[in-house]
């Protein structure tokens, strides 16, 4: 179920603006807010707007 989610929100994302995506499994009701995520996962620099 996790993956075919995964694919389907992948196929709705335009190509050139798709970075990066992943999950965490987390065994509680809790979701993570941007700033929560970047702290976890790191940041990436930002590329400038052809």
């Amino acid at each position: 179920m996790i993956k075919a989610y995964y694919r389907e929100l992948n196929a709705g994302c335009h190509t050139k603006q798709l970075v990066d995506s992943g999950w965490i499994a987390i065994p509680n009701n809790v979701s993570l807010d941007e700033v929560q995520a970047t702290r976890l996962f790191g940041a990436w620099p930002a590329k400038e707007a052809a």
